[in-house]
């Protein structure tokens, strides 16, 4: 991570912070509000934190209106990855996080944030003693392969993936 490029800033003003309950139950209140594709995504990161993942980031405007969320995933929760996710993930190494789940609400796409909180996040990882850094990311999200790789990620290993009645299964 000491190679880290850092992005140019965002075209949002916002801060980061670990997500409280009330957050992640907000999003649920509100899933009436979203369109199908959306509602999808957020009851997918909602199951995700119920999993037991501690450290999820909310990107929030200055009136607290969430934009983004993304979870850092630190070696200790490798417990989870096995008991939920070990057809999704590999286990992290001691100095290594990762960075999953992340998601930019429809209303502020294009904004700059994915490249930007992630970078904060892995900024607060790297200050924590951490050197490497994984994501996983699918073939067709072209943007967010871009944005990876100006940030200097390197491709590492493509991960076949498949689907059997909407549940996500990895070739690791």
């Amino acid at each position: 991570m000491d190679s880290l490029r850092l992005p140019k800033a965002s075209r949002l003003t916002y801060s980061i912070g670990i997500a409280d309950k009330g957050d992640l139950e907000s999003l649920v209140d509100r899933l009436g509000e979203l369109e199908w594709d959306e509602r999808k995504e957020i009851a997918t990161r909602v199951f995700f934190a119920r999993a037991g993942f501690r450290h999820c980031y909310f990107a929030k405007t200055p009136g607290g209106q969430p934009v983004y969320m993304q979870w850092l995933i630190y070696p200790d929760e490798n417990e989870i990855i096995a008991k939920h996710f070990r057809s999704r993930f590999y286990p992290l190494k001691p100095n290594q996080i990762m960075l999953e789940n992340a998601f930019t609400f429809p209303r502020f796409r294009g904004l700059g944030l994915l490249p930007n909180v992630s970078a904060e996040l892995l900024t607060i990882a790297r200050d924590q003693g951490y050197k490497t850094a994984v994501t996983y990311i699918q073939k067709n999200q072209i943007v967010s392969l871009n944005e990876f790789m100006n940030m200097n990620f390197k491709i590492r290993k493509i991960v076949r993936e498949y689907k059997i009645l909407g549940v996500t299964k990895r070739m690791l």
